[in-house]
């Protein structure tokens, strides 16, 4: 998810949950909506974690793509040391 879309999520699962929680609020026997506001939570958290390992896993990539230039970088040097 790039910054953008990342921020409009969230913004828009902040209000929605702020405006059911308001909802709740007067109706707190409500389970159904309750049970909403909770998967609502889930949702957002499940998102962030996802986008936490995608993150991580870009970082792991882009290090590894550093050390696979370096090393081709020091065999061809090896390779045109021998000819």
């Amino acid at each position: 998810m790039n910054p953008l879309h990342s921020y409009i999520f969230l913004n828009s699962t902040k209000y929605a949950l702020d405006t059911l929680t308001k909802w709740y609020e007067k109706k707190p026997q409500n389970k159904e909506l309750q049970n909403l506001i909770k998967s609502i939570q889930y949702m957002v958290e499940h998102t962030n974690m996802v986008e936490l390992e995608r993150q991580l896993y870009k970082d792991h990539l882009d290090l590894l793509s550093e050390e696979h230039l370096k090393l081709k970088n020091e065999l061809n040097e090896l390779w045109n040391a021998k000819k």
